[in-house]
């Protein structure tokens, strides 16, 4: 575990592969709450083995006094694994894994550590509503999945208490390209009382989406991610209503738009589509929201 002098409240790891522009620009917004860094965060950025001079960017932060533990991989273990590498090794009474190119706005990491303090939580999770009212404390682990449903992919929008880790093992998670899930779903139902965070934005507007890719978006969001919700199914952790209604409204919000573009349209992109429909029909053929929902979006 990375050695810390104080028991943060909060583990903010930034796991990253070169984007050496999009760390200096996180850098330059975390350092204007540098008091933070000092008792209440730990910051660990986790190279996964760029080669971008990442070291010298988080060093030339530390001289102007942002406190961070800068690592790096000896080898490059894949998304996954510096995911995991994360988890592992982060010192906090909450994790968050934030995304390299998901700058926060100004005011909102003083905010949310704020949040943190109030109460005693499982998860997390930064609602994409763009609304903007006061966080709501959800009681129900089935409702609070329902209310994050396809949500539970995007690594910044989620933060979990460190100790819910102790009753999962994800290396069977490894390769899937979302071990980050069921860390997720799992801190969801480890604890009775989770969190709903308001706000109409979070992030500075902007990603890095068109660099992104190299794995199949088919074999990811649909073989993948129903496996993992259905581990849970299985185990009986989460209901199969709950899950049920994930599936549908990753359908109607997620997948139907990556069907129009890449499928039906052709839209080039880093991401192999390969087999898409021959996932789909395996998984949704006999759900009749899956025809609904796309004969609705193509008339």
């Amino acid at each position: 575990m990375a050695q810390v002098d104080f028991r943060p409240i909060l583990s903010l790891c930034i796991p990253i592969y070169n984007r050496l522009a999009y760390l200096e620009k996180q850098l330059q917004r975390l350092i204007e709450d540098r008091d933070l860094f000092e008792n209440k965060i730990q910051l660990i950025i986790s190279d996964n083995c760029s080669t971008d001079d990442l070291k010298s960017c988080c060093n030339r932060y530390e001289k102007q006094g942002l406190n961070l533990i800068y690592h790096r991989n000896e080898t490059n273990l894949g998304p996954d694994g510096n995911f995991d590498w994360c988890f592992k090794n982060s010192g906090g009474k909450y994790i968050w894994l934030l995304g390299s190119d998901d700058i926060p706005v100004k005011g909102f990491i003083r905010y949310f550590v704020e949040q943190l303090e109030k109460g005693e939580y499982g998860l997390i999770h930064l609602a994409m509503k763009q609304i903007e009212k006061e966080p709501e404390v959800c009681h129900t682990s089935d409702d609070m999945a329902v209310n994050v449903n396809c949500w539970f992919t995007f690594m910044s929008a989620n933060i979990i208490r460190a100790d819910s880790l102790r009753n999962i093992d994800l290396t069977p998670y490894l390769g899937s390209f979302m071990i980050q899930v069921p860390a997720y779903i799992n801190a969801c139902y480890s604890n009775d009382t989770n969190l709903l965070v308001y706000k109409k934005q979070y992030f500075e507007k902007g990603s890095d989406a068109a660099n992104n890719g190299g794995y199949n978006l088919f074999e990811v969001f649909v073989t993948n991610l129903y496996g993992i919700y259905m581990s849970f199914v299985r185990n009986g952790t989460m209901a199969k209503r709950t899950f049920i209604q994930i599936i549908k409204i990753e359908y109607r919000d997620f997948l139907l738009d990556i069907i129009v573009k890449h499928m039906i349209k052709h839209q080039k992109s880093g991401f192999s589509v390969e087999g898409g429909w021959t996932r789909l029909i395996e998984y949704y053929a006999f759900k009749p929201y899956a025809y609904f929902y796309l004969l609705k979006r193509l008339i």
